[in-house]
């Protein structure tokens, strides 16, 4: 539009915001929003609340609570999206206190009255936050305000009562919902999975089995009640009722007619290896049948845990942690740098780490050092998948940041020793920026400057299979 001599109006903003927003794009949404309030359209509501529903979905909370404060500021009065869209936000990061504040707000004349949405999304983050209390205050809270709670309300209660461990709350709260006396609602799978969950948590095994059996003998689904059968089974297998987990392992296998979790074949095994064994016909049924043929698939080793942040850096003066070697950005890999002027410029750490990296290769000799990834890392990934994971290392994320924003000197304070390959592409980099790159890791200081370091490259790193 603006190359053909058409300026974009408030309804042009607005939409490209909400594409932002459906493609999971909250920096460039952001950035519009600014663009759109220095071109001279006060940004509207649909706008605002567009920009914090993608700031949500990336569990950028603090962008979202921020700008919603500041809708005001810009003529844009909040409605119950825009509030609802940052109560989630702050759901995703289980920041509960916050939701709760906002929540409150919502409760005077300044605000929109609190709906279902609002509640269930302020419940859903004081189960993630372990606040069990807040919750079954808020479920209170609803009635009392006449606020209409269904199912997910409810298992969002239930939830937050086995993150604790409050067993005999939720088997309260369950056995009021298959009486009907809970709004109508009546207990679905994961409402009977939750409570189950509780009682595992606080190793009440026989209360476990007793709300699994009578989910069962009341008609509940298979499939549906299948993670609520592994708790159970689980749960009694931590008592060490070996023969009663297996029992049950078997009686869930027949009525359900589905596979329980590898987990619970994994803590039945476990529980018969401490305990007393379990008879020679039984172990074979279920551990030498189809079962080990379940466990051989996904069973004690199970699948892969997704990474977690192992690494953290300093930036704009702020600890900052990333999802180590994973190649997307989240909500910890975006930083905010003031600019003169009074703005904000927004930067996507994820993308300048590739984008560094890229120039350093075009520019210099160095190619990435695969063999500074983890076999466990490496194995099964192709050659251009492990160079995505080492082009998002944190220190790799830190120095490209700040490369963006025009740093005279960057640096980065690791926790972690910095990787082979780090090191080398940190040389190149200072040879081809002309620039004084420092990083303080867990060992050592490094300075490059002129295509060198000041250590000498005699630090001592686990490189795949030996050490240099």
């Amino acid at each position: 539009m603006r190359r053909a001599g058409v300026s974009p109006n408030d309804f042009s903003y607005a939409t490209a915001i909400s594409a932002c927003d459906a493609g999971g794009q909250w920096v460039r949404g952001l950035q519009l929003l600014d663009d759109m309030r220095l071109a001279g359209h006060p940004p509207s509501v649909v706008a605002c609340s567009a920009a914090i529903s993608a700031c949500a979905k990336a569990g950028a909370w603090t962008q979202a609570v921020r700008l919603l404060l500041r809708m005001p500021a810009m003529g844009a009065r909040p409605n119950i999206y825009s509030y609802n869209a940052a109560i989630t936000a702050c759901t995703r990061a289980s920041e509960w206190r916050a939701a709760l504040a906002l929540l409150r707000r919502m409760r005077t004349r300044r605000a929109p009255p609190p709906n279902t949405v609002s509640y269930n999304a302020a419940i859903a983050a004081c189960a993630r936050g372990g606040a069990w209390e807040h919750a079954l205050g808020l479920l209170q809270r609803m009635r009392r305000d006449g606020v209409r709670r269904d199912g997910v309300t409810y298992n969002s209660v239930l939830d937050a009562l086995a993150r604790r461990g409050r067993w005999e709350e939720a088997v309260a709260l369950l056995e009021r919902m298959a009486r009907g006396a809970a709004d109508g609602v009546r207990p679905d799978a994961i409402a009977i999975h939750s409570a189950v969950g509780a009682c595992e948590a606080a190793g009440e095994w026989r209360s476990a089995v007793r709300l699994l059996e009578a989910a069962v003998a009341g008609g509940g689904g298979g499939g549906g009640l299948r993670a609520a059968g592994g708790s159970a089974v689980r749960a009694c297998a931590a008592a060490g009722e070996a023969a009663a987990a297996a029992a049950l392992l078997e009686r869930c296998e027949r009525t359900l007619g589905v596979r329980l979790p590898p987990s619970a074949y994994a803590a039945v095994r476990e529980a018969a290896s401490r305990g007393a064994p379990l008879p020679v016909e039984q172990y074979e049924r279920l551990f030498k049948g189809g079962a080990q043929k379940h466990l051989a698939k996904g069973g004690e080793r199970g699948r892969a845990a997704p990474p977690k942040p192992l690494a953290s850096f300093v930036l704009e003066g702020a600890e900052v942690s990333c999802a180590h070697g994973e190649n997307r950005s989240s909500a910890s890999d975006i930083f905010l740098s003031p600019q003169p002027g009074g703005r904000v410029r927004t930067v996507d750490a994820s993308a300048e780490a590739r984008a560094f990296v890229s120039a350093v290769r075009r520019r210099s000799a160095y190619t990435p050092l695969l063999a500074a990834l983890p076999s466990t890392v490496a194995r099964g990934r192709s050659r251009a998948r492990q160079q995505q994971l080492l082009s998002q290392h944190a220190e790799k994320k830190a120095i490209a940041a700040q490369l963006s924003l025009d740093y005279r000197e960057p640096y980065a304070k690791l926790a972690h020793c910095m990787c082979r390959d780090c090191h080398e592409c940190f040389k190149a980099a200072s040879r081809v920026y002309a620039l004084r790159i420092v990083c303080d890791d867990s060992r050592m200081r490094h300075v490059f400057e002129g295509g060198e370091c000041s250590c000498g490259d005699c630090w001592r790193t686990p490189l795949r299979g030996k050490e240099t």
